[in-house]
């Protein structure tokens, strides 16, 4: 929720604060652990196979595949 300051308009509207939904970057959104269910940001593991994935820092649960 965003809060909005809104400027009277005469005849139209009211002036004051009204609260709207906004969007949220993908910058400010984690991803939870299914093992440890925290929330984390992704570390990149090679495996031996050399595949990368993407694995959790604090269990080293592997979440998916990079490719």
């Amino acid at each position: 929720m965003v809060t909005r300051h809104l400027k009277a308009r005469p005849g139209i509207q009211q002036s004051g604060r009204v609260q709207q939904e906004s969007s949220i970057h993908i910058s400010n959104v984690l991803l939870i652990c299914n093992k440890c269910n925290t929330p984390i940001r992704p570390k990149t593991t090679t495996l031996d196979t050399g595949k990368r994935v993407r694995s959790c820092p604090k269990c080293e649960e592997i979440i998916d595949d990079v490719s």
